[in-house]
């Protein structure tokens, strides 16, 4: 049976996505081999302002959250499997930080403002840790916010191969992935970062970090 060229062209187009997404980490990422393994040194995240819309349509902002330790993600909810692993360690890294992790609010931006709806985001972050908070917005706000965390992101569209469906590379195709930044963000309670740690940190890793900042505030 043949499989049909424009499956093979989504297929092509995800390898290059996952090779633009992992790439620049790949060689910083040692923490994954062990939860034993020291996690490399980055630096921590600049921190900038943002005002977006979370998932339930109430609009926020980064004063919002002040007084709490904030563990943020950029991604989509399109993404097939980056975002997935690094949503799932970010939830499974404040389970296991127990009563600590309570001062720890987990956060997802969107870079894909086009898709992720308010609605979409809510859908989405139920698969995940219980107080997730999903953050989208217009992609004016979007930019302005992974810019202030240094984000970088576009978009990757699908090869058409000629199909009769084709409709371009313009704001009217929806069938696309996005590249982008693939790092878990520690900001502090006054907003200032504290730590930045590369895809594919184990959970337990990223817990024993934000164990111990929390420890050295107390």
């Amino acid at each position: 049976m043949a499989i049909p060229r424009k499956s093979l062209a989504h297929v092509a187009a995800s390898a290059v996505l996952a090779s633009l997404v992992l790439l620049p980490i790949a060689s910083k990422n040692v923490g994954a081999q062990s939860p034993a393994v020291e996690i490399p040194e980055l630096p921590p995240p600049t921190a900038g302002s943002f005002s977006l819309v979370d998932h339930t349509g109430r609009s926020v902002t980064d004063k919002d959250f002040r007084g709490a330790y904030l563990l943020i993600y950029f991604g989509y909810t399109f993404c097939p499997d980056v975002c997935p692993t690094g949503l799932q360690a970010m939830s499974d890294a404040i389970d296991l930080l127990g009563r600590q992790g309570d001062a720890v609010q987990p956060i997802f931006v969107s870079v894909d403002p086009d898709r992720d709806t308010a609605e979409v985001m809510a859908d989405y972050v139920d698969f995940f840790h219980p107080r997730l908070r999903g953050l989208t917005g217009t992609s004016e706000q979007v930019a302005a916010a992974a810019k202030g965390y240094g984000v970088r992101y576009f978009k990757l569209y699908y090869p058409s191969f000629g199909d009769d469906d084709d409709q371009g590379d313009d704001a009217e195709n929806t069938d696309y992935a996005v590249s982008h930044s693939a790092f878990t963000y520690l900001v502090g309670p006054d907003g200032r970062g504290l730590a930045t740690f590369a895809h594919g940190t184990w959970p337990e890793d990223l817990a024993r970090e934000i164990r111990r900042h929390l420890d050295t505030a107390s």
